[in-house]
């Protein structure tokens, strides 16, 4: 396993947890940091966010753990917008006595595993190595995406409006209509589009925003 793969963040302000990971980690060869609460990844990554709100690829190895308390189908804030950053970032959360609707609803905003602790070593060695195994499986894909956000992130604000259309699988006829300019000046931006993005044709621009949203759809 190499240093891309081998990083566990961990956010919890459980002294417990956290020495029992420092443990863990350690003797797994894992580079573990941590975090005390959702609100301080959250910080972390906020000065540093890529197209479209997705989790700089710095930040996307590895595999993040979160203690919380899964007791309502309604996940506190903070957590579920974790979730939603977290990109290709495999999330297991801790937890203890979860309800029934709290790990649906975890699981759900995007939590790839759950540990109910307390548990041995070796139950949370098991349940992070498949998240570790995962993210690695996954880092090329979150390349891609990387790599594509940043092609689209050169856009202007009408070439976007065009885009979308596109997407919507509207023709360049039935965009000129619904954003009330010329046909004419559709199909200048549109080749714009294909120009910026370097896309030969179409159905590579649209490949390309599949593979951009691929992570945070």
């Amino acid at each position: 396993m190499d240093e891309l793969s081998n990083q566990v963040a961990l956010i919890t302000n459980d002294a417990s947890v956290v020495d029992s990971m420092l443990r863990i980690a350690d003797a797994n060869s894992w580079q573990l940091q941590h975090f005390e609460t959702c609100e301080f990844w959250l910080r972390q990554v906020a000065g540093d966010l890529s197209w479209n709100g997705a989790v700089p690829l710095s930040l996307q190895t590895g595999c993040l753990l979160i203690q919380a308390t899964l007791s309502s189908r309604e996940l506190p804030n903070d957590l579920a917008r974790v979730c939603s950053l977290r990109a290709g970032l495999p999330v297991v959360i801790l937890t203890h006595t979860p309800t029934v609707d709290g790990v649906v609803a975890a699981m759900r905003a995007g939590a790839g595993n759950l540990i109910e602790f307390p548990c041995s070593d070796e139950q949370y060695e098991q349940v992070i190595r498949g998240a570790l195994d995962d993210g690695a499986r996954m880092y090329p894909k979150v390349v891609r995406a990387h790599e594509s956000r940043s092609r689209l992130s050169k856009l202007s604000a009408d070439e976007q409006a065009i885009l979308d259309k596109l997407m919507d699988g509207r023709s360049n006829k039935a965009i000129a209509s619904t954003l009330q300019m010329g046909l004419r000046t559709v199909e200048l931006r549109r080749a714009r589009l294909l120009q910026k993005t370097g896309s030969k044709n179409l159905a590579e621009l649209v490949r390309l925003v599949c593979e951009a949203r691929a992570l945070t759809s």
